[in-house]
Order: C-alpha cells, then sequence, then structure tokens
C-alpha cells in the first residue's frame, strides 16, 4: 500500500535542515517516484550543478531558478534598465536606470556564478556559438524578439540535444512550454501573437514566469508527458488550455 500511493523513499541524512533549501527537500520527497534510486538530497545537489542558458532577463524567472537552488548561469540580454521595467522586472530599482540588465542581476547576485552576455540573438548561428561555449544543461527562453526566436531555440535544442523551454506574454493571455526537444515544435499562430506588447503588468508575468519555471522543477525531479505540451492560460477567466 505505502509503495503503492508512493509513500516511500531511500532513507537519507537531510543536512539542510535549518538551511534555505530545506523546504525544497521536503517538497523534493513528494514528487520524487519510490523507484528512484536518488535521494531529494541527489536531486537537490544535481540543481546546484547545472548550468542554466536564460534568454532575456526580465528578473523573474531567474529569482525562480535561484530559490529552487540554481547556481550556475549565463544571462543573455542586450538591454538597458528602463524605468518602464520597474512596473514587473525584479531586481532592477531607480537606481539601475541606464544600465545593462546583465551587469545588474549579476552584480546583485554575488553568491552565484552569472556570466553576462550583452547579445541581441537573431539567427541560430549565434545561438550555436553560445552552446559551443558554454554547453548548457537547459534553455529558458524568455526572449520576446525576433518573431521566430522560438523556433531558432527549438533548432538548437535538438541540434545539442539540450532540454529548453520557451514563454510569452501577452495582453489577455500568456504561454509556456513546451520543454524540447521531446516535442515538437509548436507554431502558436493567432493564438499568442509574436508582436512586442506594448503594456504589461507584474501579475501576469509573474504568473507565467512561475508556472514555467514549476515544469522546469517537474521535470529536473519527475518528468511526466504533461511538460512536453504546451500550456496557454486566459488572464481573464484563468482557463489555461493544454496542447
Amino acid at each position: 500500500m505505502l509503495v503503492e500511493y508512493n509513500l516511500i523513499i531511500r532513507e537519507y541524512n537531510n543536512y539542510y535542515i535549518d538551511t534555505r533549501f530545506e523546504k525544497n527537500i521536503i517538497l523534493f520527497e513528494s514528487l520524487m517516484e519510490f523507484s528512484y534510486i536518488k535521494t531529494p538530497i541527489d536531486i537537490q545537489e544535481n540543481i546546484f550543478n547545472k548550468r542554466i542558458l536564460l534568454l532575456g532577463v526580465g528578473g523573474v524567472v531567474l529569482d525562480n531558478l535561484l530559490r529552487i537552488g540554481g547556481r550556475n548561469f549565463i544571462v543573455l540580454d542586450c538591454d538597458y534598465v528602463d524605468c518602464t521595467n520597474l512596473n514587473r522586472q525584479l531586481f532592477f530599482s531607480e537606481a539601475d536606470i541606464g544600465i545593462k540588465k546583465v551587469d545588474v542581476v549579476k552584480y546583485k547576485n554575488k553568491d552565484v556564478n552569472i556570466i553576462p552576455r550583452d547579445v541581441y540573438l537573431n539567427t541560430i548561428e549565434q545561438l550555436n556559438d553560445i552552446c559551443m561555449e558554454y554547453r548548457p544543461d537547459f534553455i529558458v527562453n524568455a526572449l520576446d524578439t525576433p518573431a521566430n526566436i522560438e523556433e531558432i531555440v527549438f533548432n538548437v535544442s535538438r541540434l545539442f540535444n539540450i532540454p529548453s523551454i520557451s514563454c510569452g506574454v501577452g495582453i489577455n493571455s500568456g504561454f509556456w512550454g513546451p520543454i524540447y526537444p521531446n516535442s515538437e515544435l509548436h507554431h502558436i499562430g493567432h493564438r499568442i501573437s509574436n508582436a512586442v506588447v506594448s503594456g504589461s503588468i507584474s501579475t501576469t508575468n509573474m504568473i507565467i514566469a512561475s508556472l514555467m519555471c514549476n515544469d522546469i522543477l517537474l521535470y529536473w525531479v519527475n518528468p511526466n508527458n504533461n511538460l512536453f505540451k504546451r500550456k496557454i492560460i486566459n488572464f481573464h477567466s484563468n482557463y489555461c488550455e493544454v496542447i
């Protein structure tokens, strides 16, 4: 009965009690399958060692991944902090206006390894070169330009066999997933416009970024088929479509 309901895991010594990762370890217990030969400690330390390529620095994705336990990042963004970012993007304040976003997040997160790259990514060749140089374990795409950015990420993800995920936020809806290369490329068409949205707010950005990071965590702990599908959420009805 205990095995059937996944209530047994390998015995382990939780030496993260009374640390910032204590609650992570307890959560991982509930997410792991009985058949796992690893322990929640193994999962957490595996996350510590992952090298994550983050395309686009709005801050919400990075903040979530830091709290999960990410410690090694290559962050790519060509933008400077602007006053219009302050209504929704984490890590940035009025004192940072006019400074490169990648430099700000590196400066404000000195306890982890962040490699800043001031690059406007618009070709497969560019992303190829970055992956060749840094050999990331996971690619997170939070860029909204160019219009074919998701296709660029998909092709490189498939070429290098690096798992990746994309997200996007519009006025009325947002999307995240699927995790590639285990899935076919989604052409979202009319569901989410590729045009840059002029209006944006913290609530919708945080919803999409947090749900995407939750899928990344599930992929690292206990992958399931639902992670290889696109999710589209309507911000007015709260209805989420899985396709």
